[in-house]
């Protein structure tokens, strides 16, 4: 049997309105539609993951959800992606919320209140220990305790796991950290406030991803940077993969989906992704699945 996907990291509902233009302050404006769904960075690509290797290895989400209605609609749709929960473990506080704007334009803005989130702590990952020696890869974000994260790849790098850790929302990482991840996957903004660096283009990508590996990621540097596509990084060379020019109707997901796609063809396949996830509304939900994504690449 397949070793397991491990996806550490937040589960949110989503609150999403869509609306020709985000207000400005103490502006009141119409919008055009609203829906709640399920998300969060770890939760996304946990979907993106489960979606995109079936059949193939189960994905294992470990998370904190809170004691309230919210959190019956995340378990339902981890149910319905055959996410595995054994490790998703209940709170006596509120499921993490997103308040999302969606602009006509495709373009989000994000309010995110953690909720259960800021309780994954290092006791669940230690709960999960067997689990995560045992992973194919670790998968990390940063919307759950930082001092929880570097447990868990911490762990995972000590056991000989790989270790992905998509650095959202930035903040500041200790240089200890970079020798224990195997693939760096930040957007042109978090590699430019985690280097110093300008990250404007494919070149300032490729030395933005140089200047990582020098401080210790072992395999990769993978910087995406929207509509240009994204850059892959590795001690043999670097690669600028174009991105697929489509109409993007909601960019919320498009990150987390590219995590999904399994390093050279691979960026191609999660380029493939995320262009199909921007077409779509809503987070999880917009995520393609397998089929989808190869009849895209033909």
């Amino acid at each position: 049997m397949p070793k397991p996907i491990v996806v550490v990291g937040s589960v949110n509902v989503d609150l999403v309105a869509q609306c020709k233009r985000a207000p400005d302050a103490g502006e009141t404006l119409y919008g055009r539609d609203f829906h709640a769904g399920v998300g969060g960075k770890g939760l996304n690509q946990a979907a993106a993951c489960a979606l995109l290797s079936q059949p193939g290895p189960l994905v294992h989400m470990v998370a904190c959800i809170g004691n309230d209605p919210y959190a019956a609609m995340c378990r339902d749709a981890m149910a319905k992606l055959h996410i595995q929960m054994d490790q998703v473990l209940t709170e006596d506080t509120a499921t993490g919320i997103a308040m999302i704007t969606v602009e006509d334009s495709g373009d989000n803005r994000i309010l995110y209140i953690p909720g259960a989130n800021e309780l994954l702590s290092v006791k669940h990952i230690d709960k999960a220990a067997a689990l995560i020696r045992e992973a194919a890869v670790i998968v990390c974000q940063l919307e759950s305790p930082m001092e929880t994260v570097l447990h868990a790849l911490a762990l995972a790098h000590e056991a000989g796991v790989p270790t992905l850790l998509n650095p959202a929302p930035v903040q500041a990482l200790p240089h200890s950290l970079y020798k224990q991840l195997s693939y760096l996957i930040p957007n042109e903004t978090e590699a430019a406030l985690l280097s110093g660096m300008k990250v404007e283009t494919p070149d300032d990508a490729i030395r933005v991803g140089e200047h990582f590996l020098r401080l210790g990621v072992q395999e990769a540097v993978i910087v995406t940077l929207g509509g240009q596509g994204s850059v892959v990084v590795t001690r043999d060379g670097s690669t600028h993969v174009p991105s697929k020019k489509v109409k993007a109707i909601d960019t919320t997901a498009a990150g987390d989906s590219f995590i999904g796609g399994d390093i050279h063809a691979a960026v191609q396949y999660g380029t493939a992704v995320a262009s199909i996830t921007v077409t779509r509304s809503g987070a999880s939900s917009s995520i393609p699945s397998l089929s989808e994504v190869e009849r895209s690449m033909q």
